[in-house]
């Protein structure tokens, strides 16, 4: 099955911004990882057709695959803000003070970053996105903003009373910070 790749660059907290190398065909979605699930990344473009161009090992890809990268730079960038969600998951207190655009961000750096989880089947991790309140918050946002979904956001609303902010961010905290911390700086 053929893989797309794609260029995306992480805003990551007391790191420099780098750029990781994610794939995705119909069955998964996967970063570039070393043998021990580390997140491979690169400080530049350059580092990183360097390391192609080198003929580096791409454990996580078929080779073949990998090798053809040319598609890789025709695609945009996807930006995601891993600072900026630490500091939205500080400074809020509750699921309310979270904006559209907000709760947005915090969704895609949680799918993105339980792409990771999956595809080197951490089990801690995966459980962990199973907590009752890291589910309230998601499954609300998806039924506020994406289906719209009107017997599901009530009842989804009715259950936010139960919601403890504190282990939400907690535990978000935790997932992120694993995944900031399995992120190699590959150095060409």
């Amino acid at each position: 099955m053929n893989m797309d790749f794609y260029l995306i660059k992480l805003f990551l907290p007391n790191l420099s911004n780098v750029f990781v190398i994610w794939g995705q065909n119909e069955f998964s979605d996967s970063f570039l990882i070393d043998k021990e699930n580390r997140i491979l990344s690169f400080l530049s473009l350059e580092s990183v057709k360097d390391f192609i161009e080198e003929g580096e090992e791409a454990y996580s890809f078929d080779q073949e695959e990998f090798d053809n990268y040319t598609k890789l730079f025709s695609n945009d960038i996807t930006f995601y803000s891993i600072k900026e969600v630490y500091e939205l998951l500080s400074k809020n207190q509750n699921m309310h003070e979270f904006s559209r655009d907000h709760h947005t961000l915090l969704t895609n750096v949680y799918n993105l970053i339980s792409d990771y989880f999956f595809q080197i089947k951490s089990e801690k991790h995966l459980l962990l996105r199973e907590n009752v309140h890291i589910k309230m918050f998601f499954d609300h946002y998806y039924y506020k903003y994406f289906w719209k979904a009107g017997n599901e956001l009530i009842e989804t609303e009715k259950k936010l009373k139960d919601f403890n902010y504190t282990e939400f961010a907690t535990i978000f905290k935790i997932l992120l910070n694993t995944f900031v911390e399995s992120i190699r700086i590959v150095s060409k």
